[in-house]
């Protein structure tokens, strides 16, 4: 085994699609399938409906099928897209988009905060894990204060505020929907508008939900620092990961041209 090799063993698993690949095929493709190609002299708005739709479907299927795994948030995000096509078929007007554009980030939102009575709760896997975490050395001085209970409780803080980004979210899509989705569906407009909504998805309702979520891994790392009195590298395992990450690109660097 080389080094390198020792290496990514203790990186995180890489996931098999980048978020900017992520944000191209989910957001940017099908906004211009729907804003650029639904006139009557191009696709016209079923086609350019039609396929602004199966643009994500397809690929959130080939991911799932490369990576021989689909989790239930991207299961909601099929069904997400089927209900898009459903209620285009059925002439729903805008308030069904508005609602249909919020239950999924509801939905997740509300069993993050279930999660908490079940023995797994859904902040240890988002945020309370090893890869961010330095879960061993956290649990180890916890043993030796005894404060497993303030863990319970700061685990709980961050569990609301997590689940309230998801919350923001749902408000955040129904406004969206609600302001830009005016025309009548089936129409080249309604595309259009549908388009321009998705488009403005990323700075209106990503940028705030990531600056919560962020708040909510600031405010477990902080609570973690105050009950175990370890220090930020103690705590957190970003820097360890980034160093980790560099050291394994070197020495993939250095087999590669022969070095030793």
């Amino acid at each position: 085994m080389t080094k390198s090799d020792a290496l990514k063993q203790d990186l995180p698993p890489k996931s098999g699609s980048s978020v900017l690949t992520d944000a191209i095929v989910n957001i940017l493709l099908p906004s211009f399938v729907l804003m650029k190609l639904s006139s009557p002299e191009r696709l016209g708005e079923l086609r350019a409906f039609l396929l602004a739709l199966a643009i994500p479907f397809v690929y959130s299927i080939v991911s799932a099928i490369r990576e021989r795994k689909l989790n239930w948030i991207a299961a909601l995000g099929l069904v997400n897209i089927l209900l898009s096509g459903g209620l285009r078929f059925a002439q729903v007007g805008r308030l069904g988009f508005a609602i249909k554009e919020a239950v999924t980030p509801a939905i997740i939102g509300a069993v993050v905060l279930y999660s908490l009575r079940t023995e797994f709760p859904l902040v240890r896997k988002i945020l309370y894990n090893e890869k961010l975490i330095n879960v061993k050395r956290i649990d180890a001085a916890l043993t030796e204060t005894g404060r497993h209970r303030d863990l319970e409780r700061l685990l709980l803080q961050t569990t609301v505020i997590l689940a309230s980004s998801f919350f923001l979210s749902a408000a955040l899509n129904f406004s969206l929907a609600w302001w830009l989705l005016v025309s009548p569906v089936g129409t080249v407009e309604f595309n259009q508008e549908l388009g321009k909504m998705q488009a403005l998805s990323w700075p209106v309702i990503v940028l705030p939900c990531m600056a919560v979520m962020a708040f909510a891994l600031w405010h477990l790392a902080r609570g973690l620092r105050s009950i175990t009195g370890l220090d930020w590298e103690g705590v957190l395992k970003v820097e360890e990961q980034a160093e980790a990450t560099k050291s394994a690109e070197k020495s993939e660097r250095i087999e590669k041209s022969g070095g030793s």
